[in-house]
C-alpha cells in the first residue's frame, strides 16, 4: 500500500510541476503576443471576422516544447482522474485559470475519499510439493521395469490381433547417424528386462528421426503393420470440453503429466508375443506399452480411471496421461496434490 502512496505522490508532483512551466510559458506567450499583435495583424492584413478561424491553426506555430509540457499535464490529470479540457487552446485557459493550489486542492479532496481497491491472497510459497515427495518427481526418468499391476487384465495392455495374421515392416530407415543410441538404448533395456530376446516371426520397425535441436534422437516405432490387423478398443476419448468447463468453475487448478507414462504400462504376459520390434541387434519382444500401439490410448484411459477411481470428478480429472486438479481453496488444493 505504500508504494501505491509513493507512485500517486510521484505523480501529483509531476503534474504540479508541468502545470508551473506551462503557466510560466503561457504568460511569457501572452505579453509577447500583446505587444505584437498590432504589427502582426498590419502584416498579415488580418480582420477580426479572420481571427476566429485562425485561433483553431494557432497550435501549428506553437514551440514543440510546449505542446510536450501541455500533453504530460494531460497524461498526469487523467491518471489522478481529474477532468481536463481535450482541446488545445481550452487546455491552455485551463491551466491559465487553475492553479498549482488548486490542482492539489482537489488531489487532497480525491485522497479522503473513499478509494476502490482490489482484494489480493497471500498464497504460502514454503511449501513446495516436489521437494516434499522427491520419489514421485525423481530428476531423472526411472530406468527401471514397471511391475505388472491388478487386476490383471484391467491394468496391463492388450495387443488382440485378428486370427492367422502376419505384419512384417512396410519400410526400413537409415540408422547411421544415430545408431550409437539405438545400441545403447537396446542395451540399458535389455539390461532392466524391458526388452527380451525374441523369436517371432512377425516385428514392426524401431527406428529414429532427430529432434528439433538436430543433435538428440528420437525414438519412434512404425506400428502401422500391426495396428492394421489389431482389434480396436471402444473405451472413448474424454469430452475436452467439459473437463475445460468442470476446471473452469474452481478456483486453484494443478497439471500433473505423467513421465514416460506410457512405458509405465505393462504389456499383458499374453499378448507380449505380438510386441516384437526389429532394430540392428535383432528381434526384441517389448514388455512395456508403446506410444504408436493401437488402443494404447484407451489403455491408458482405462488405467488412470482405475487409479484415482475414488477422486474422480470430485478433485480431479484425467486426460490421457494427463491429470487435471481443481479446488475451491488453497488448503484443499494443498492437501490434495
Amino acid at each position: 500500500m505504500e508504494k501505491n502512496w509513493e507512485v500517486q505522490a510521484d505523480a501529483e508532483d509531476n503534474l504540479a510541476a508541468n502545470i508551473s512551466i506551462a503557466q510560466e510559458e503561457y504568460d511569457t506567450d501572452s505579453d509577447s503576443t500583446e505587444n505584437n499583435s498590432a504589427e502582426w495583424n498590419e502584416y498579415w492584413n488580418y480582420s477580426d471576422s479572420e481571427e476566429e478561424d485562425q485561433d483553431e491553426e494557432d497550435f501549428l506555430y506553437e514551440s514543440q516544447e510546449e505542446l510536450s509540457n501541455i500533453n504530460q499535464i494531460r497524461d498526469g490529470a487523467r491518471n489522478l482522474h481529474i477532468t481536463i479540457p481535450e482541446g488545445h487552446h481550452a487546455c491552455k485557459n485551463w491551466i491559465q485559470q487553475r492553479t498549482a493550489e488548486a490542482i492539489n486542492d482537489q488531489i487532497s479532496k480525491l485522497q479522503t475519499e473513499p478509494k476502490i481497491t482490489c482484494n489480493f491472497m497471500h498464497v504460502e510459497d514454503k511449501w513446495d510439493p516436489i521437494k516434499e515427495f522427491p520419489h514421485l518427481f525423481p530428476d531423472k526418468k526411472p530406468l527401471s521395469l514397471s511391475p505388472l499391476r491388478y487386476p490383471l487384465n484391467h491394468m496391463q495392455h492388450h495387443i488382440k490381433v485378428m486370427p492367422g495374421s502376419t505384419w512384417q515392416p512396410k519400410k526400413t530407415w537409415e540408422l547411421q547417424k544415430f545408431k550409437h543410441y539405438m545400441t545403447e538404448k537396446a542395451n540399458q533395456e535389455l539390461k532392466t528386462g524391458i526388452l527380451l530376446p525374441s523369436q517371432s516371426t512377425n516385428c514392426v520397425f524401431l527406428f529414429t528421426k532427430p529432434k528439433a535441436n538436430k543433435v538428440e534422437p528420437r525414438f519412434l516405432i512404425d506400428c502401422i503393420p500391426r495396428n492394421e490387423v489389431t482389434i480396436s478398443d471402444p473405451t472413448p476419448l474424454p469430452n475436452i470440453k467439459e473437463i475445460l468447463n468442470w476446471t473452469a468453475a474452481r478456483k486453484f487448478k494443478s497439471k500433473l503429466d505423467l513421465a514416460d507414462g506410457y512405458h509405465n504400462i505393462r504389456i499383458h504376459p499374453d499378448s507380449v508375443k505380438y510386441s516384437t520390434i526389429v532394430t540392428h541387434m535383432r528381434l526384441h519382444d517389448s514388455q512395456v506399452m508403446q506410444q504408436g500401439d493401437k488402443n494404447a490410448s484407451a489403455t491408458i484411459i482405462r488405467v488412470m480411471n482405475y487409479l484415482l477411481r475414488h477422486q474422480l470428478d470430485r478433485i480431479c480429472k484425467i486426460y490421457i496421461d494427463d491429470i487435471i486438479i481443481a479446488t475451491n481453496t488453497y488448503a484443499e488444493h494443498k492437501k490434495v496434490v
